[in-house]
């Protein structure tokens, strides 16, 4: 089950080549929304949606890379593809999920140590690294540079 999995979310997977593909889709229709903004309106957005296009179109290229040199029909089984489809779903709605329940720094920093730990495979330490890291990054540029007052989560109205 365990060797399932892993093809499941193997480079060059259906389902990999689906979800980065989506995501770029929604990169685009994001940042094709801040269009209509004035720029200083428009600033933070796409100075986050820019990298993120071109950190997925260099992953949704790899993917095809590599779909193309095992060969189109790959070596994924369907049964081996659902569970991977359903859990890449569902890593998506946690996002929105954890940073309702948690705030906006606390929610995506436990989203990206429990993304790099549990879908990823990292390290303990690689993927605790990576979620300080994203609370200080969104902390200095949103708190810091901006003076943005970001939530705090329900939990904080509840606590």
């Amino acid at each position: 089950m365990k060797d399932a999995r892993r093809r499941a979310r193997a480079t060059g997977s259906g389902e990999a080549i689906a979800l980065t593909a989506m995501l770029v889709a929604m990169t685009l229709t994001f940042l094709a929304a801040t269009i209509a903004l004035p720029p200083s309106a428009a600033l933070v957005p796409r100075v986050v949606g820019v990298p993120l296009v071109v950190l997925l179109v260099y992953v949704l290229i790899r993917d095809l890379r590599e779909r193309r040199r095992r060969g189109a029909a790959g070596s994924v089984d369907a049964a081996a593809r659902t569970p991977g489809e359903i859990g890449a779903v569902l890593w998506i709605l946690a996002l929105p999920a954890i940073s309702t329940l948690l705030g906006f720094v606390a929610g995506p920093a436990l989203y990206v140590f429990g993304w790099a730990r549990l879908r990823a495979g990292e390290r303990t330490a690689v993927a605790l690294t990576a979620g300080v890291l994203t609370a200080a990054g969104i902390l200095l540029v949103f708190s810091g540079l901006l003076g943005v007052s970001l939530p705090h989560g329900i939990l904080d109205a509840v606590l």
